[in-house]
This record gives C-alpha cells, sequence and structure tokens, in this order.
C-alpha cells in the first residue's frame, strides 16, 4: 500500500514536474515572441520617423537653396549692369516674384555715405517718389526720419510695392540685426541671411528671413576686406515668409505622420521657434524638452543649412502614427502564448486529452508570427524603396527598382508605376516612370524603343491603366479584357487574366498609379491593404521627383535670367564680359585679334516718347534679330542694357573687315520696322575698337569703344568711328571736365553775366538776359559753349539751370530796389531737362517769391527742341505759370523743330531771331527772307521780335528797315558783369523805361 502510495505520489510529482516544465517553456517563449514583436514595432516607428524628418528636411534644404539661387541672380543682374533703373529691376524680377509666391519682397540696397544723403533723397524724389526719405523705427514701432550716420543702406528699389511701400527708405544700418548681415555679406563676400525678424508688413507674428548678396563696383578689386568696403555699391535682398516657404516646399508631406519644429541654432530654448507644425499640448517639444505620452517616444533632429549659420528641425510622431505601431499586437502575442501555455499545461495534466486544440493554438501562433514577418518584410521593402531615392539623382534606375520589389511582393508577371501629369494645354496624361517590357509587335517595339528615354505617355483614359486614376479606387479584375471602365487590350498583347490598378495620393490628390497583372488565383482587397506602406512610400518618391523637377526646371530660369536679357533674349553685359575674357584668351592663344562694335540706337528715346515704351520694347527686340542674322556663328551680340548692343567679331583679318561689318549693320538698321502697325524709323552708331597680340589687357576695350561711339553721336551720329589716340585725349578732357562741375556745383564756382535788350526805335533798355559763366580755378572764366552740353550730357545741368534761375531773379530784385531798373524783364534761358523735372513749376514759383521779384518781370526763353519734345506736358506749365504774369519767349527760332503750332496754341510773347540768321542776312538772299518772315509772322500774330548777334550798323539799319526795334548783340554790349552793366547803363544814351532824355530814376 505504502509502494502504491509512493508510487501514485511519483507519478504526481512527475506530473507535476512536466507541467511545470512545458508551463516554464511557455511562459519563456510567449515573452521571447512578445519582446521580439515589441522591439520590431519601436524599429519600425524610429526607421518611419527618421525617413520622413529625411524627406522634409531635403525638401525644406532645397527650397532655401533655391532662395538662395533667387538672390544669386538678382545680385548678378545688377552687378552686370552699370547702371539699373527701376523700370529695369521691376522687370527683372516680376518673373521670379510670379513663380515664388514665398517672396515677400524683392530689393536693392545702395550704399549711401553722408555727403550723398541729401542729394539721394532729392534724386529719388525727383524719379517720383515723392516724400522719399531715410528712415528708422523707434523702440514703440513708429518711423521716423533715420538719424545721423557716416554711411546708410536705404530701401531704394522695392518689389513687389503693393503691401511693402512703408519699406522704401528705411536705412537697414539702424538696426543692428540688419547691420550685423550687411557687415558679414560684405566683409566675407558672400551670401548672408539675417536672424528671423518679425515681418513689419505682415499680420500676425510670420517670421521673416532676409538674405543678402553684395554687389560691388564694376572693374573694382575685392580680394581683400579693404577693398570690399572700399568698392562696395550695395546690396540685392531677399525677404522671405519662414512660414509659407516651408510649408509651400513639404506641403502634402506635412501630413505625413510626424510633427517637429525649426529654431534657429544658438537661439534661447524659451523662444518661439520658427516655425512649428505640431499641437502645442500633446507630444510637442517645450524649451528643448518632448513632453510625450510614452517615455519610449522617438525624436530626431536633422541640420538644415542657410547661409552663415544653421537651423535644428526636430521631428517626433504624431499620436496618429505612435497608435499605428503601438505594442497591441505584441501584447496580444504574449497573452495567446500565456493561454496556450495554460491550456498545454492543463491538458497535459489531464493526461493530453486536448492535444488536438492545443495543435490548433500552436498554428495560429505561428501563423501570427508568419503575418508579422510578412509586415516586417513589407516594411523593409519600403525602407528600401525610400533609401534607394534619398540623394539620387537617377530617377529612372530607383524606379525600374521598385518595380522589381512590386512584382515580388503581388507575385505579379507585369507591371507598371506611372505618374499623373498635365501639358501645356493643361491636357492630362499618364508618364511611365518604369514598366514591364511586354512589346509585343514591331510597331509597338518601335514605340517602346523611340519612348524608352523619357517614359511613355498615354493620354487615353478609357483604357485599362487609367481607370485606377479615373475611379479615385482600387480596381481589380479577373476579366481584364472586359472590365466596364477599360478598353479591350490591343490585338497581339499578351493576355491579361488578372488585373490589379491602385491609384497614388497625396491627401485627396492623386499624382500616379501603381498597375500589376497576371497573379496567380488573382487579386483581393487584402493584399491592396496589406500593401498600404507601399503605396504610401511610392506616393511620397513621385511628389519628391514632382517637386525636384520643378526646383531643377526654376534653377535652370534662374541661370538663364542671371546670363541674358529678359526682354530680347541676348547675352547680358554679364555674360558678355566672360565673352569678353575668354576672347583675350583666344588672342594670346592663337594670335587673332578681335575687334569689339559697341552699339547705341539714334534717337530711341523719341520713339518711347512719341509711340510709347511697349512699341520701344518690341523695337528692340526686332533690332536683336537683325543683329544675330547679321553676325557669324563665331562672333557674340549682346544687350548690355538700355538701347546699347555690343559685338565681338572674332578671327579679325584687318580693320577693313570690321569697317564692312559696321557698314552692313548700319545700313540694314536704317530699314524701317513695322512694330503693331507704327513704321519705326531709327539708325545707330557705332564705336569700333581693335584686340590684338600686342595689347597688354581687355581692361580699357571697352572704354576704348565708348569713346569712339561718343565721338560718332558728337559728330552727328548714324554711322561708324575706330578708336584712335586723340580721340582718347578729348575724352579724357571730357571727363576731366565733368569732374571739375562737381566740384563747380558744390562750390558755387559760377557767376553771371547780363547783355542788354534795347529798343532802338526810342532808343530805351526793354530787358536784360542772364548768362552763366564759370570761374574755373585754372583756366579762368569759362563759356557755357564749353561746359552746358557736358554737363546736360552728365547729369549735371538741372543744378545749374536752377542756380541760375535763382541769382537771376535775386539780381533782378536787388536793381530794381536800388532803382536802377524798373518796368524792365530779366531773360533767363530754360533747358529740356528743366521741364522734365518733377518740381521744375514749383522751382520757378520759389526762385520768385524768395527774390520777391514781380512775376511779370521775368521771362523765360525756351527752345523749340523742349516744345517738341514734350509739347502736351510744357503747354500746360507755360499757361499755368503765364496765369501768374511769367512771359515766355521761343529762343533761336527757326533753327530747330519751328511749328507755326506753338505761336498760336503757346502763351509766347516774345520770338527772338536766331544770330546765325542775323550774321548772313546781308550775303545771303534765303537768311534774308527767313529775317523777313519771322518779323512779319511775328508782327501779324501780335508778338514782340527781337534780333541776337547784331554787331554793325549795317545789320541794325537792315532789321530797323524791317520793322524789327529790339535788338540785342555786341553793337550795344557785350554780356557784363552787374556792375559793369550798371556802368554801361550810367554811361550811355539808353534810357529806363519812364525816363525822359538826361535824367535817370533813382
Amino acid at each position: 500500500m505504502m509502494d502504491n502510495l509512493s508510487n501514485e505520489r511519483q507519478d504526481f510529482w512527475a506530473s507535476l514536474g512536466v507541467v511545470g516544465l512545458v508551463f516554464v517553456i511557455g511562459l519563456g517563449l510567449s515573452g521571447y515572441v512578445f519582446q521580439q514583436a515589441l522591439e520590431s514595432k519601436r524599429d519600425h516607428l524610429s526607421e518611419m520617423l527618421t525617413h520622413r524628418a529625411e524627406s522634409h528636411t531635403v525638401i525644406i534644404q532645397s527650397a532655401i537653396d533655391e532662395s538662395v539661387a533667387i538672390i544669386e541672380s538678382v545680385g548678378g543682374f545688377y552687378g552686370g549692369s552699370s547702371f539699373v533703373d527701376r523700370s529695369e529691376f521691376r522687370r527683372f524680377v516680376s518673373n521670379l516674384l510670379a513663380q515664388h509666391r514665398t517672396i515677400q519682397a524683392l530689393e536693392w540696397i545702395p550704399r549711401v555715405s553722408r555727403d550723398q544723403r541729401s542729394a539721394f533723397e532729392e534724386r529719388a524724389r525727383r524719379d517720383g517718389l515723392s516724400g522719399f526719405r531715410f528712415t528708422e523705427r523707434q523702440s514703440q514701432g513708429k518711423m521716423i526720419t533715420a538719424m545721423d550716420r557716416e554711411e546708410y543702406f536705404p530701401v531704394f528699389y522695392l518689389e513687389p510695392l503693393a503691401g511693402n511701400k512703408a519699406a522704401l527708405g528705411f536705412d537697414l544700418a539702424s538696426n543692428p540685426t540688419r547691420l550685423d548681415a550687411l557687415a558679414h555679406a560684405r566683409d566675407l563676400d558672400t551670401i548672408y541671411a539675417s536672424r528671423r525678424i518679425t515681418l513689419v508688413q505682415e499680420h500676425g507674428s510670420q517670421f521673416g528671413l532676409l538674405i543678402f548678396r553684395p554687389v560691388y563696383a564694376q572693374g573694382k578689386p575685392a580680394s581683400t576686406i579693404e577693398d570690399r568696403r572700399k568698392h562696395l555699391q550695395g546690396f540685392a535682398l531677399g525677404v522671405f515668409r519662414i512660414g509659407d516657404l516651408i510649408r509651400g516646399a513639404i506641403r502634402d508631406l506635412a501630413a505625413a505622420g510626424v510633427h517637429f519644429t525649426i529654431r534657429e541654432d544658438g537661439a534661447a530654448k524659451e523662444r518661439e521657434p520658427l516655425y512649428r507644425h505640431a499641437p502645442r499640448s500633446f507630444g510637442t517639444p517645450v524649451n528643448g524638452d518632448l513632453q510625450s505620452p510614452s517615455e519610449n517616444a522617438s525624436i530626431h533632429q536633422v541640420e538644415i543649412k542657410v547661409p552663415g549659420g544653421s537651423w535644428t528641425a526636430t521631428f517626433w510622431p504624431s499620436p496618429e502614427m505612435i497608435a499605428l505601431h503601438s505594442p497591441q499586437d505584441a501584447w496580444l502575442t504574449f497573452f495567446i502564448g500565456i493561454l496556450l501555455t495554460l491550456v498545454v499545461s492543463t491538458f497535459l495534466y489531464h493526461r493530453f486529452q486536448t492535444l488536438g486544440e492545443s495543435r490548433k493554438l500552436v498554428s495560429k501562433l505561428r501563423n501570427s508570427e508568419t503575418r508579422l514577418a510578412r509586415e516586417r518584410g513589407v516594411l523593409a521593402t519600403v525602407d528600401r524603396t525610400l533609401s534607394s531615392f534619398i540623394g539620387r539623382r537617377d530617377f529612372a534606375a530607383s524606379f525600374d527598382r521598385v518595380l522589381v520589389d512590386l512584382l515580388k511582393l503581388t507575385e505579379s508577371r507585369y507591371g507598371f508605376v506611372a505618374e499623373y501629369c498635365a501639358d501645356e494645354d493643361g491636357a492630362p496624361y499618364l508618364q511611365t516612370l518604369a514598366i514591364s517590357n511586354i512589346a509585343w509587335d514591331t510597331e509597338s517595339r518601335r514605340f517602346y524603343e523611340e519612348n524608352a528615354s523619357s517614359g511613355y505617355k498615354f493620354y487615353d483614359f478609357d483604357a485599362l491603366y487609367a481607370a485606377a486614376v479615373v475611379t479615385g479606387e482600387a480596381v481589380i479584375t479577373d476579366d481584364p479584357a472586359h472590365h466596364p471602365h477599360a478598353k479591350g487590350t490591343p490585338e497581339g498583347h499578351p493576355k491579361l487574366e488578372s488585373y490589379l490598378g491602385v491609384p497614388l495620393k497625396r491627401g485627396t490628390r492623386i499624382i500616379g498609379t501603381v498597375g500589376v497583372a497576371n497573379r496567380e488565383g488573382g487579386y483581393d482587397e487584402e493584399l491592396v491593404d496589406y500593401l498600404t506602406p507601399f503605396w504610401n512610400a511610392l506616393a511620397e518618391i513621385i511628389d519628391a521627383k514632382q517637386t525636384e523637377s520643378a526646383r531643377q526646371e526654376s534653377v535652370q530660369m534662374t541661370e538663364q535670367l542671371a546670363h541674358y536679357d529678359v526682354l530680347t533674349g541676348l547675352p547680358n553685359r554679364a555674360h558678355f564680359q566672360e565673352r569678353l575674357d575668354w576672347a583675350v584668351k583666344q588672342v594670346k592663344r592663337y594670335d587673332q585679334p578681335f575687334a569689339l562694335l559697341l552699339l547705341d540706337l539714334d534717337h530711341f528715346k523719341d520713339v518711347n516718347d512719341t509711340v510709347g515704351h511697349t512699341v520701344g520694347d518690341e523695337l528692340l527686340v526686332a533690332v536683336a534679330e537683325r543683329l544675330k542674322s547679321a553676325i557669324r556663328e563665331s562672333d557674340v551680340v549682346s544687350r548690355l542694357g538700355g538701347d546699347e548692343f555690343a559685338i565681338l567679331q572674332m578671327g579679325l583679318l584687318d580693320t577693313g573687315a570690321a569697317a564692312i561689318h559696321a557698314h552692313r549693320i548700319c545700313n540694314m538698321l536704317a530699314t524701317p520696322f513695322d512694330i503693331n502697325g507704327h513704321k519705326v524709323h531709327t539708325g545707330v552708331s557705332i564705336g569700333i575698337a581693335v584686340y590684338g597680340p600686342d595689347h597688354e589687357n581687355a581692361d580699357d576695350l571697352l572704354t576704348q569703344a565708348d569713346t569712339a561711339l561718343y565721338r560718332v553721336k558728337a559728330e552727328g551720329r548714324g554711322g561708324f568711328r575706330f578708336h584712335d589716340p586723340e580721340m582718347e585725349a578729348t575724352e579724357r578732357k571730357r571727363v576731366e571736365i565733368i569732374e571739375d562741375l562737381h566740384h563747380a556745383i558744390a562750390g558755387n564756382h559760377f557767376l553771371l553775366n547780363f547783355q542788354p535788350q534795347v529798343n532802338a526805335l526810342v532808343n530805351r533798355l526793354s530787358g536784360v538776359e542772364a548768362l552763366v559763366r564759370w570761374k574755373h580755378p585754372d583756366r579762368g572764366i569759362v563759356g557755357p559753349n564749353v561746359f552746358i552740353p557736358i554737363a546736360e550730357e552728365s547729369g549735371q545741368l538741372l543744378a545749374i539751370d536752377n542756380w541760375v534761375l535763382n541769382e537771376a531773379c535775386t539780381q533782378m530784385s536787388v536793381w530794381q530796389a536800388q532803382g536802377v531798373m524798373r518796368d524792365t524783364t530779366i531773360a533767363v534761358n530754360l533747358s529740356p531737362l528743366q521741364f522734365k523735372s518733377s518740381d521744375f513749376e514749383e522751382s520757378v514759383i520759389s526762385a520768385l517769391e524768395k527774390s520777391r521779384l514781380d512775376p511779370k518781370c521775368l521771362e523765360l526763353e525756351v527752345t523749340e527742341r523742349t516744345l517738341a519734345e514734350r509739347p502736351d506736358e510744357v503747354a500746360k506749365i507755360m499757361r499755368r505759370l503765364n496765369e501768374r504774369g511769367v512771359k515766355f519767349s521761343i529762343d533761336d527760332f527757326g533753327t530747330g523743330y519751328s511749328s507755326l503750332q506753338y505761336l498760336k496754341t503757346l502763351p509766347v510773347y516774345k520770338i527772338k531771331i536766331a544770330q546765325e540768321f542775323v550774321w548772313e542776312m546781308l550775303k545771303n538772299s534765303q537768311d534774308a527772307s527767313i529775317v523777313k518772315a519771322i518779323i512779319g509772322l511775328s508782327r501779324d500774330l501780335g508778338h514782340d521780335v527781337l534780333a541776337e548777334g547784331v554787331e554793325t550798323e549795317e545789320q541794325l539799319s537792315h532789321l530797323l528797315s524791317g520793322g524789327c526795334h529790339l535788338i540785342q548783340g555786341y553793337y550795344f554790349s557785350k554780356p557784363l558783369p552787374p556792375d559793369e552793366l550798371e556802368k554801361w547803363l550810367d554811361q550811355t544814351k539808353y534810357r529806363l523805361p519812364g525816363e525822359t532824355q538826361g535824367t535817370r530814376a533813382s
């Protein structure tokens, strides 16, 4: 009995031992499977986060690089031209602004010294910027006039103006952040970005990024910091909205299951990040630390390069992504293992009565592990697919690899991957990125071979391959040839036994499709769901490809804009300089000289003024086409700016070849142009300089050609001329005069002489004409015929004209107060530039008010050239001033664009006969007839007539007999300084108005 009890106990403990052993083994196995599944979920979550973060970062980095390229092109455009006016700047940047909506503004920031400030502000106001001044912002945000500084960097050119106009004149040197970025960009000769700013023009709190590109004076050295500071011309500036830039870059990628913030490196942790894509509660980094519902949540940081610094992007999974990778399956596997262990132990304890049921549970466990392994296989394929595209540019090879993986995953024989596109006319089509080679006959094989390099385009959306795009849903069929949404397959095509088409989407937008065929057993929805990560990965890749393609097109366009003229398509000044340097190297290598032809269209401004700038632009395009047709393939033609062109004539045999070429171009451009129904006549002036092996360098070549061009224009235009040393000496003298004029204007080195105008019929003084002279420190008194033409050409005449007007009014007022002159007029010559000035009318009124001179005592002399250039505008100004009492006369009548219409419609009270006619009227019958006609015409119209240049008794007698009584000339007196004119009045018999013979009014 004891033996039986012992055996029972042994059997009990043996059974219990077996059950315990099975339980321990089952528990360990369940824990192991659970741990593997949990690590798989975590690893996949980390891998997906890493790839999403790198995809975002690559695209954001590309957007920043593209922004830098935009500023490089604007700086290159400005640096490649000697002068860029506001309209050229607007035309150049308009295309960039239209293509890049993230740009707040593109600006030109010139460098202005303290001494240049007043003149710069005044010039800006004359150019149409009413009220322009240098400004800065107080700490309270109010805009005030900029304080006194050594130098300023004001916003001068700004596009778009709408919404940004308040920034015009803002001095960037007034802000430490902007000044620091300017200094870095200048001293390092590099593109540099500022620290973040809050955009003044924006509502809300969106941050902005300023990117600067320094521009130095052409032809000046910039190899050292001292050179760069000395020769800095200004900065090209781009203002970018950081939020819009990042949102525009990532677009639908932002919905890819990640949250992220972007911070400036070195910024305080408590500061608001530059950009945040995350809610402020769940899973959001605060002060650099991650607040997350799980200590195991992943975080990934990536560096983003910006000019002069970097940003740090911090990525973490969204709650939705964490939920998709939750350990629920792992826990389910663990609990199943525990349950299985208990069941097995119980069944063993009951002598394996439920052995069959335990085997089923083991089978389920194995199926669960198999399913988990399949999922990991799909995710590994997705990982490999995404990795194959990172940093690559050969998309075709990568997509071929994707198609191989797709066919393996779906166990299919045929397949394709295609993106959804639209052509220039907006017609949709599918273009294959990868496709199985299933050419079935000669014609289809030829079609495939011709389109293999670029992908096949299919426009037929009734075909089976487009069914998923049309419906927006997965298409599954076991009878592809008779599917209701598709046509039958072409004759001879391999028979399709089954087909699966899946649309590839980014959000709700369809960007492509996948098609696979001939899987044994067909396709089902489970397969479609099972491969969802793969479809999403393909959609991301195609979207990234399209973004990269758009970026490359933008870079190519930016490169085009930086090197070619926007209007004509010809190489611009910067590109021409490169070709000129290349030509010099060719001369040194092959001993073949070349000629530089500098062309300037004759009277191009008249075209703009008469028929408009639109016709003027079309004319420039037409001229460019004719010039391209006139050169050889080895030559270069370029538009340097405005109406100035240049040609490099390579392989020059002798100077005669350059002369023949220039003559042919003159004849070609002399033929009228038909521009939008307008018959436009123009000509061309050409300056030629030849570069040969004996030249040391080409630095002076453009200057020599420009000197020759200037001589052609000075001699009457419409021809060509070669540079020679005598011409260069004359040009140097002209440049010296221009420089001396700058000092003369600043130092007020001018004086007025006054020539009497006499009524010879009654021997009475009727008025005086103010004539300017230049007190040159070395040359003495210089007459206006020497410096006035040069002052007009160099843009300095307006300042001289204003000084003459004010000085003449002041002197006449002094004479009247002294009783020297009463009821006489002082005549002042006007230049065409004064009527073009926006404040001319105000300057006349100001001169009268300051001098307290009665307006009826001021006579303004207008040339026929002035009347012809802007007749309508000039007429309005003349009428308004005449209503105040100011008188007008036409000077040198008959020598310019004479028109009787002026005498009929304008408030003219006097006509002055040009001295050329007076000098020759006693020798030349035609001149005598002209003088007689002018006198008669003036008398009939009720105008006074005055003859200039009278020097002899015979000339005076002839004029008096013809009815002209007002005389001016050396016969009576040369132009005299004020004190000598007063002595002349005291010593002569010519009475002032109101005097009797032998008396003088006091």
